[in-house]
């Protein structure tokens, strides 16, 4: 129960972060889930911030030719 509740965590923060950047207003960006387990790219985050019309198949595709499997997303 608390891994549930630290992974609601770290939405939530992400979506407030979002919201902070004015990232949510028009509809450019979306919150991945791609990454959830870590299996796409052991580097990034759980949740990452990608453009809105990248889909996370596009995202498992371009991960596959990229150093570390690494994908284009909102990082800092």
């Amino acid at each position: 129960m608390r891994l549930s509740g630290n992974l609601e965590g770290e939405m939530e923060t992400l979506n407030k972060e979002m919201s902070r950047l004015r990232m949510d207003k028009l509809g450019a960006w979306r919150i991945s889930k791609v990454n959830e387990n870590f299996e796409l790219s052991p580097s990034y985050p759980r949740y990452v911030i990608v453009p809105a019309g990248i889909t996370d198949q596009m995202l498992v595709e371009v991960a596959k030719f990229r150093g570390s499997r690494r994908f284009p997303a909102v990082v800092w």
